[in-house]
């Protein structure tokens, strides 16, 4: 092998690394998933992000660096954005109030937790998810229904408003 094809052959799969390293990066999602709780008549709602886009995302909103692993105030701010982002709508009334359980920072994830109190039969449910999306258009926020039969996800992008699911127990 020539020297110069040796150069071309390292170059080439060092761009080709790197550029599976930069895309790596760049995809920002978060997922949450809804779980029925059958035996406390509750849906448990937690949200994971991944502490670096929080970080990002928090510094983008705030124009100020934030530590989200140490700093109490940025998790507590991050935690109520997310819950001003995510709305519910049970059997297509308006939304529900969702309870607040806590959240916590574990690896490399930051998760929140939500409930709601479910005091009749789900027929439909309905759900908003924009966080982030006003700071990153590629945004995508995953959300997977469990409890009711097989399991259920939608996909919201920035375009998307209310997406509706027909519920139904197994």
């Amino acid at each position: 092998m020539t020297l110069a094809r040796l150069v071309f052959c390292t170059y080439f799969f060092t761009i080709l690394l790197m550029s599976g390293t930069l895309a790596a990066h760049q995809q920002k999602s978060s997922i949450t998933i809804i779980q029925l709780n059958a035996s406390k008549n509750t849906l448990e709602i937690t949200h994971r992000f991944n502490i670096h886009d929080v970080e990002h995302a928090l510094k983008k909103m705030e124009n100020e660096h934030w530590d989200i692993v140490t700093d109490k105030n940025a998790q507590t701010n991050f935690s109520r954005y997310v819950q001003q982002q995510f709305h519910i709508k049970i059997n297509k009334t308006t939304p529900v109030m969702l309870n607040y359980i806590g959240h916590e920072v574990e690896g490399k994830f930051f998760w929140i937790y939500q409930e709601i109190d479910i005091t009749k039969p789900l027929s439909s449910i309905s759900i908003s998810h924009t966080a982030l999306q006003s700071v990153w258009a590629s945004q995508v926020n995953l959300v997977n229904i469990e409890g009711f039969g097989s399991i259920k996800s939608l996909r919201f992008s920035k375009q998307d408003s209310w997406k509706n699911l027909t519920l139904s127990y197994p």
